[in-house]
């Protein structure tokens, strides 16, 4: 399923409500550079203003498939100007992967602006979001839930909310750059006045092995002159890891600024958190 607006400044103030019966189920599937749904603004311009509800009880299930450079569900905006003020609510969402493999890109949701300045003034609401992946290879930049900036001048004022989020990984791996969550922006001057939150989480790998620059969650800014006054909280959140490895400066939650002169004026506050390791 997937609808396109191909021309420039169209597709504006599009609304998706009311998904309280969404629930989708892959098994034995391969998806390979598509999505399974897609909502794709192509012209310069276009998709200012989308709201998009996921309703709590929506489920989002991926059983014993295999993911290349695919997508469960993916907005895209692939031109300059495009998908400003977009606000995405995802609270009480459940997603649920088991015996699956993520190659390359791959995602089970995603929302990707690649053109120039695009993804201004962009919210992603998703309190009380539990993600479980048992089984499961994440590999070569794939993620499960991906929010990406691709140009310059993009993902200004970005906010994030995920209080209440529960991340849970048993007997799974991740490599080369793959995560739970990634927010990234790629390019110059680019992710200025981020504000994240991601209170009262709780966050466990089990049986689990992470390798070169892998990560439970992770924000980063790749370019210089980027990712200035940023504000990040994981107040009162509990991390484990148990029986599991990390190695290759992998992580369970990261924020990383590759750039010249980025990450200027950041406050990052983890306080009365819990961790633990067996």
């Amino acid at each position: 399923f997937g609808l396109q607006w191909l021309d420039g400044n169209s597709g504006h103030n599009v609304i998706g409500q009311g998904m309280a019966s969404l629930m989708i189920v892959t098994r034995w599937g391969r998806i390979s550079v598509a999505a399974l749904i897609s909502y794709d603004w192509v012209g310069a311009s276009s998709g200012q203003n989308l709201s998009a509800t996921f309703a709590p009880s929506s489920s989002l299930t991926t059983q014993t498939s295999n993911m290349q450079l695919g997508n469960i569900i993916r907005f895209l905006f692939s031109s300059s100007n495009s998908g400003s003020n977009a606000k995405v609510e995802m609270e009480g969402v459940q997603v649920y992967v088991s015996h699956c493999s993520f190659i390359g890109s791959s995602s089970v949701f995603a929302v990707w602006w690649e053109g120039d300045n695009s993804g201004v003034d962009v919210s992603i609401s998703m309190p009380f979001i539990t993600v479980y992946i048992e089984n499961s290879m994440v590999d070569n930049a794939a993620s499960i839930l991906s929010f990406s900036f691709s140009q310059v001048w993009s993902g200004q004022r970005f906010e994030l909310i995920g209080n209440g989020a529960e991340l849970d990984a048993w007997y799974s791996t991740f490599e080369q750059s793959s995560e739970v969550v990634v927010v990234e922006w790629m390019s110059a001057n680019s992710g200025q006045n981020a504000s994240i939150q991601f209170e009262q989480c709780q966050i466990s790998i089990s049986s689990c092995s992470m390798y070169t620059v892998s990560s439970v969650i992770v924000f980063v800014w790749f370019d210089d002159n980027s990712g200035s006054n940023v504000w990040s909280s994981c107040d009162n959140s509990a991390w484990k890891a148990a029986s599991s490895h990390l190695e290759s400066s992998s992580s369970m939650m990261a924020m990383q600024w590759l750039g010249s002169e980025s990450g200027q004026d950041v406050v990052a506050t983890c306080r009365e958190c819990l961790y633990w390791g067996t």
